[in-house]
């Protein structure tokens, strides 16, 4: 195996915001609580410290869940759960939809990029015990965004049902979606975790459990703990925030200012409403809204609350109030003793739009880290790249760029600039010369010079064209390398399932990553697979 490292302000790729945050730029000092290194931790020690965490009520709850899943909890896992009841033990967490099989490969990323956070501070902080934490986005209902995935280009689409909140969808179909998978690729047949990926999906009621088994059996021997937060008794240690945002709208105002800050520089993900929250009703997630003359609606349904009988409902079902992006970020800040949050791009975006809330709650703001940005290059890829003489920092620039640099490269084909440049020094003694016998001859000596080097363009632009045709075999390489690269243009890791690159790697995928992956780098990683 052998790894490249690419600053990720090279590869054009990543978001201005997320860029100078790594950068610290001053103007997003007042965004974020302290900086992403790991000498930073010891104030967030600090911070959480001064904040009550009910314990108690966070591993009692992740006891049942794991105890009603497994007969025996990975020692691992079980020793961090036990160590949650204790003061000096943290969390670092990251958190992300129930995509099916994983979704695209930057999941795994996530959770890798935890693991290794989660180990580095304990290694500097000796003192304390840290837990990685894998939140579950149970409660969303963007079913769109979970629905499929793809492998080697190919989208494997769940046939789901047409609403409900993720968590409590039933995993039918799926089965007979994996099925068509293993007809394209019968080797994944030999592979453990295709097993373990069908038996959740087959014996489980819901999606929630399906997934919170699958993600514990690919990172349980780690001691990632997994949290599903829908849940009642959880709910209610977030009551006062609750409360606040559906009478007092906090959030709305201080991320509303924050934005307009931000605005002036960045383009934005997350717009806040005058109430965050979401109602679950049976099998469906509509929005709370606040009416005239103290009166709360449940968007898009009959249901209607005074305030009484909404704090009252709250008492009743807790479980039936559901954070939105942004109340979530609080939520879970609220009931974990968490020291940072893995996200990626986009997460990172928007974290940076929310402290201001938190400060408002007098909840403390997490580190943010980014997780670990990774390109896995099969045999295919290196040999194409090879081939091409390139480097893995090459195909981060355009095509045409990339095109016109491979056809050059095999010819000897004058460079327009150079005739260009030689030519202004003869048409500017021609226009000395002019301009010496009649100043008004300036304009057509200027005319004719601007002819002859839409000329030379002219002319560079079919030779070029000719080269191109005489490197079509080259071109065609390289066309398919951008492809496996950055299928339909983006990202490997934001589209790609990992099913393959964990077969290649004999299921060595992820002890490799966690390996061979440092969680405060700010590079993008291509590991070359054998």
């Amino acid at each position: 195996m052998y790894k490249t490292s690419i600053p990720l302000k090279n590869t054009g790729k990543f978001p201005e915001i997320v860029l100078d945050y790594l950068d610290q730029d001053q103007n997003l000092r007042k965004f974020y609580s302290l900086p992403p290194d790991i000498s930073s931790f010891s104030k967030a020690i600090d911070s959480r410290n001064s904040f009550n965490t009910d314990r108690s009520t966070l591993v009692s709850v992740l006891e049942s869940q794991y105890q009603s899943l497994f007969s025996d909890v990975e020692l691992a896992v079980y020793s961090n759960i036990r160590d949650l009841k204790k003061e000096n033990t943290y969390t670092v967490t990251t958190g992300h939809q129930l995509n099916i099989l994983t979704g695209p490969l930057f999941s795994i990323y996530k959770i890798i990029t935890t693991i290794n956070t989660a180990a580095r501070i304990k290694e500097a902080y000796p003192e304390i015990n840290v837990v990685p934490v894998f939140w579950m986005a149970s409660e969303d209902h963007d079913l769109a965004e979970i629905d499929h995935t793809y492998i080697n280009n190919i989208k494997y689409q769940w046939q789901r049902p047409s609403k409900g909140i993720s968590g409590h969808l039933s995993p039918n179909g799926i089965d007979g979606l994996m099925d068509i998978i293993l007809k394209d690729f019968p080797e994944l047949a030999y592979t453990d975790v295709f097993g373990v990926i069908q038996n959740a999906y087959a014996k489980h009621n819901d999606l929630a459990t399906a997934t919170f088994e699958i993600v514990n059996y690919l990172f349980g021997k780690y001691g990632l703990v997994v949290i599903n937060a829908d849940h009642k008794d959880l709910k209610k240690l977030f009551e006062s925030e609750i409360k606040n945002e559906l009478l007092e709208g906090n959030v709305f105002r201080e991320v509303s200012d924050t934005v307009t800050k931000l605005n002036k520089k960045y383009k934005l993900l997350v717009n806040p409403r005058e109430i965050n929250l979401f109602y679950i009703n049976k099998d469906s997630r509509n929005r709370i809204v606040k009416q005239d003359r103290g009166k709360w609606v449940v968007a898009d349904t009959e249901i209607s609350f005074s305030e009484s009988q909404l704090m009252s409902e709250f008492k009743l079902h807790p479980e039936r109030f559901s954070p939105n992006v942004i109340m979530r970020t609080i939520y879970q800040e609220r009931i974990l003793p968490n020291l940072a949050y893995i996200g990626g791009p986009g997460e990172i975006s928007y974290w940076l739009q929310f402290k201001s809330a938190f400060d408002s709650f007098g909840i403390p703001f997490p580190i943010l880290l980014l997780r670990n940005s990774i390109l896995l290059a099969d045999y295919k890829a290196v040999k194409k790249l090879n081939k091409l003489n390139l480097q893995w920092g090459d195909i981060f620039n355009d095509i045409h760029s990339l095109e016109n640099r491979l056809v050059l490269s095999s010819s000897s084909l004058i460079d327009p600039n150079e005739i260009k440049s030689a030519l202004t020094v003869v048409y500017d003694k021609i226009n000395f010369k002019a301009n010496e016998i009649d100043p008004t001859l300036d304009a057509t000596v200027k005319a004719e010079h601007t002819k002859v080097n839409k000329g030379i363009d002219k002319i560079y632009k079919k030779m070029l064209r000719n080269l191109k045709k005489e490197n079509e075999v080259s071109l065609r390489h390289l066309h398919e390398l951008k492809q496996l690269i950055f299928p339909d243009g983006v990202l490997q890791e934001r589209k790609e399932n990992f099913l393959p690159y964990y077969l290649s790697t004999s299921g060595n995928l992820i002890d490799m990553l966690i390996k061979n992956t440092d969680p405060f780098s700010s590079d993008l990683l291509v590991f070359e697979l054998d």
